[in-house]
């Protein structure tokens, strides 16, 4: 493969040399015939919501243009997405993804791999958009019913482009059970155990069908957090795969990536990114990005402090106003102004994952207010989507920062839970993990210094890296009873909180509060227009370097052994797995 990413590079200069004169590309030979005989695969992935053109996000008209301009160019196209697609935002959320899919049938997708948060209305929902809305397959090889092992996806699709047949499988991460609501996901079973022996058996078939290509269309990614159930963890086991197009860890490739010889490529999160493939004369020939400002031209006007004007070109005749009618309805819906901001609210994915934040503060105030009698609030980082701008703050502001649809919800736990919740979800601290907790009436230190002794949501020292916890400036006695406000994705044992399935069982009660209604409720009785949360209040401490020795630590708890906590989680049945959003 070269590096020089000369296709990739020859859309952009395509793109823009027509941009100025004409949004119509009619023919192969009004660019020469350049990619005559390509295939071009364009992929995207994570897009959560981002299906409009926003000044970094190409969106989906940007996805038509693209595939306009490499047909024109005389190539064939097929397009691929990698999951994480019809929720997120409220342009696709208000329709329960009906509109997204929309639009990727306008577009001609060719096929998705399911991600974790395409189960976020609940698998049956994704199972009747496929079967009655998508004029394309859902691809998950590994996921089957848990009755009787039948699939409830297809497989595998073989797509033949100009005399090559192209056999596509798809695979979703076991982590799709902690990563939405465990709800959602009752019934089927994403069979973590087995996925080296799945995706081998489904390339040995594809190739026994005569396929000359065979790709992976994975909902998996390449964090660590989520080994072994990696793309690169499969790779290390599979042989025979030409390419793999992956989505989950938001990761971008804008160069070549090989694992154990096998292309691996993503493109990255939000639409910010189109991934692109150029295959030819039996091989991958090159791979990369088209980034947002590759389709932007120079108007050949200055700013006044003399920098070029530059214009987004990636539209398209049909997909932008089609984009923008669904916009306009959800506006009409989301408009409302209900408060105003005069400091920036940081909910920035790598900030409210790995630290507390002003945001994150706020979020857990307004869930506290939402449940009377709660005696301290906890809310997971990875659920706050979005930053708050300096300004008006409307409904659409708010259904950003909380677009899952969760509800506030109750829970009890003992101060022990407590303390072993905390440290299982704090485990990757410094980095970044979307169980990190934002918190209310609640103050804790991480000692980062120290390792995390277990696995995945399992701590097996519980008290080491967490200490000095307190509700409410007192000391968590681990012997008491404690009532904590959450979210019911975390309330039924989603991200590292699966202990408290059993206690939402016996103890559980759902306010009936959306949370972005909890924050609008809060928010409309704040006077001082978010002064107070200028800076976070310092509930949480993160210590990097291990303290001079003044005595013992205090945690909170006389004996952190926990063997009634793992008596519990024997007794729940409930899997611990490792995760990413």
């Amino acid at each position: 493969m070269k590096k020089s990413m000369r296709f990739v590079a020859l859309v952009a200069a395509i793109a823009l040399m027509f941009s100025m004169t004409s949004s119509v590309f009619a023919t192969s030979e009004a660019k020469g015939g350049q990619l005559d005989g390509y295939v071009i695969f364009l992929h995207t992935n994570d897009s959560h919501g981002r299906i409009m053109e926003d000044g970094s996000s190409i969106g989906m008209a940007g996805v038509a243009y693209l595939k306009n301009v490499y047909e024109s160019a005389g190539a064939s196209v097929i397009v691929l997405d990698a999951g994480d697609t019809i929720h997120g935002l409220p342009i696709v959320t208000a329709s329960k993804g009906e509109s997204v899919v929309d639009v990727m049938n306008q577009i001609g997708y060719t096929a998705m791999a399911p991600g974790n948060h395409d189960f976020n209305y609940g698998y049956e929902h994704l199972l009747g958009l496929a079967d009655d809305k998508m004029d394309f397959p859902v691809l998950a090889a590994n996921v089957t019913y848990e009755a009787d092992g039948s699939l409830v996806f297809e497989d595998n699709i073989i797509v033949t482009v100009d005399g090559i047949d192209i056999g596509i499988f798809g695979m979703a991460t076991p982590e799709t059970v902690t990563k939405t609501n465990p709800n959602n996901v009752i019934g089927i079973d994403f069979n973590e155990d087995e996925l080296p022996e799945i995706a081998q058996a489904q390339v040995d078939t594809l190739r026994a069908e005569g396929c000359e290509v065979v790709i992976m269309l994975a909902h998996l990614g390449d964090d660590a957090s989520s080994e072994p159930y990696r793309s690169t963890d499969i790779l290390a086991e599979v042989t025979d795969i030409d390419f793999v197009i992956d989505g989950h860890s938001h990761s971008a490739y804008d160069e070549e990536n090989l694992v154990n010889g096998t292309l691996v490529c993503s493109a990255g999160e939000y639409t910010e990114s189109i991934g692109v493939i150029a295959y030819h004369d039996g091989a991958v020939e090159d791979a990369g990005l088209v980034h947002y400002d590759d389709l932007c031209a120079d108007t050949g006007e200055v700013d006044e402090e003399g920098n070029p004007i530059m214009e987004f070109v990636g539209t398209d005749s049909v997909i932008t106003p089609l984009v923008q009618s669904y916009y306009d309805e959800m506006m009409a819906i989301y408009a409302e102004v209900i408060g105003h901001t005069d400091v920036f609210l940081n909910g920035t994915r790598q900030y409210v994952r790995t630290q507390e934040t002003n945001l994150g503060d706020l979020a857990a105030d307004a869930i506290l207010a939402a449940a009377p009698g709660a005696d301290f609030a906890l809310t997971n980082g990875g659920g706050i989507r979005a930053d708050i701008q300096i300004g008006d703050i409307t409904r659409y502001d708010l259904f950003t920062v909380f677009p899952f649809g969760n509800m506030v919800a109750t829970v009890e736990l003992t101060g022990e839970q407590l303390i072993y919740i905390l440290e299982a979800a704090t485990h990757a601290c410094p980095n970044a993990d979307g169980a990190f907790p934002q918190v209310s009436g609640l103050t804790f230190e991480i000692h980062t210094y120290k390792a995390y002794e277990g696995e995945y949501a399992n701590p097996t020292n519980p008290g080491s890296r967490i200490q000095n916890v307190r509700i409410n400036g007192e000391l968590v006695d681990p012997e008491a009873t404690y009532t904590m406000a959450t979210n019911d994705f975390l309330a039924a044992g989603g991200d590292t909180y699966a202990i408290l399935a059993d206690n939402y069982l016996e103890s559980g009660i759902l306010i009936g509060v959306n949370l972005e209604d909890a924050l609008i409720n809060f928010m409309q009785g704040i006077e001082d227009n978010c002064a107070s949360y200028a800076e976070p209040a310092g509930r949480i401490n993160i210590i990097a370097e291990e303290p001079e020795e003044e005595g013992p630590p205090k945690t909170g708890a006389a004996s952190l052994a926990f063997i009634g906590i793992a008596a519990i989680v024997s007794g729940s049945g409930i899997m611990f797995f490792r995760k990413k959003d």
